[in-house]
């Protein structure tokens, strides 16, 4: 089917897709990989989590939207059966659809305000 080499997702065949950044994660789907970029090129963005099809062609990118802070970027992915959830920097959580990207659902799992404040005890 596929495997990641650092910033590539080589495919059967050895068809390959780079990108900027290193893949963080690649979640496999029926008929799309869900993919997350670590996001630490000098292409810093907040819409780093894409799907690709089997043949290496871009599906969707998780659309910009507005956040807590500048630096927002995605940091983690879970399967939830049919969907993805991707965990944003700020506390938010999207549930997409893995084929489509759309929106099924938003969810805030912590106050980005009193993560901020904690975090800048620490500095």
């Amino acid at each position: 089917m596929y495997h990641v080499e650092d910033r590539s997702i080589v495919f059967q065949g050895g068809r390959r897709h780079t990108f900027d950044d290193f893949i963080a994660e690649a979640i496999p789907f029926d008929d799309a990989i869900i993919i997350r970029l670590e996001n630490q090129g000098w292409k810093r963005t907040n819409e780093n989590v894409l799907a690709l099809d089997y043949n290496g062609q871009v599906l969707w990118r998780i659309r910009p939207r507005q956040h807590a802070f500048g630096d927002s970027h995605y940091v983690n992915l879970y399967r939830k059966n049919e969907w993805v959830d991707a965990y944003n920097w700020d506390g938010t959580i999207l549930t997409l659809d893995p084929h489509s990207g759309e929106l099924m659902a938003e969810t805030m799992v912590s106050s980005p305000t009193k993560r901020h404040a904690t975090q800048r005890k620490w500095i």
